[in-house]
């Protein structure tokens, strides 16, 4: 891939568009998911039962671990297409 042309505000605000592209379908994903874990855990939190004893709130916690993994791996994602972007050729 070619080193990116930065030279006009065009050109940086078309790069950074494509950075912003680059892992956004995972990026929503894992913000789904933690969204979704942390309402389970709060609904098992307001319902006076420990997350570590219900079977629900465990559940929501692989969920967190599983939905900041994925973002994780979107930014990774991200880092590395940057970097091979702005590798010379």
């Amino acid at each position: 891939m070619p080193k990116p042309d930065l030279s006009t505000p065009e050109a940086k605000q078309a790069y950074r568009s494509e950075l912003v592209a680059v892992g956004r379908p995972l990026r929503i994903a894992g913000l789904a998911i933690v969204g979704l874990a942390m309402a389970v855990l709060l609904y098992v939190r307001f319902h006076d039962q420990s997350v570590f004893q219900s079977p629900l709130g465990l559940t929501g916690l692989g969920a967190m671990a599983v939905g900041w993994t994925i973002l994780i791996a979107a930014i990774a994602q991200r880092t590395v297409h940057h970097r091979r972007r702005m590798a010379e050729d």
